[in-house]
């Protein structure tokens, strides 16, 4: 069941697969919610970005961006190495969203979706496909 990811009027939003009461971090719109969202994308992607890159070897830290589109969920940059991911990752659990951090950080080490980047992403995630369908469907945890 899809549910949305925020509503004002019945005062709820969700924040790593949880629902939360809007009232209880005093926002007071949407521009507030939004910024709030933003600060709180920010430090759990740049966390979880940090470990996975430990994990997987990767030497280089990425910068990390966080977007307020409806296009993809994440993207990696060669040219800037930057991973940019969508504000609505948040909504979901950290077993969703670390699968979107694997799938980016995969392409440090093969840039198109050939079967061996895809090796990569099961290595480090293994329950890959159950989670992204999950992503697709909107299901928060």
């Amino acid at each position: 069941m899809r549910t949305s990811d925020f509503n004002f009027e019945q005062d709820y939003f969700y924040l790593l697969g949880n629902a939360y009461s809007i009232s209880s971090i005093n926002c007071k719109n949407e521009e507030e919610l939004s910024k709030y969202l933003k600060k709180k994308s920010m430090q759990v992607l740049t966390q979880m970005v940090r470990e996975q890159e430990q994990i997987m070897g990767i030497k280089e830290p990425y910068k990390v961006a966080i977007r307020n589109t409806n296009a993809q969920f994440g993207s990696n940059s060669m040219k800037t190495h930057k991973l940019s991911f969508q504000l609505k990752l948040i909504y979901f659990s950290e077993e969703i969203i670390k699968s979107v951090v694997v799938h980016e950080l995969a392409h440090d080490f093969y840039r198109n979706h050939q079967k061996e980047f895809y090796n990569v992403v099961y290595k480090y995630c293994p329950n890959y496909k159950e989670v992204q369908k999950k992503l697709k469907k909107g299901i928060h945890k």
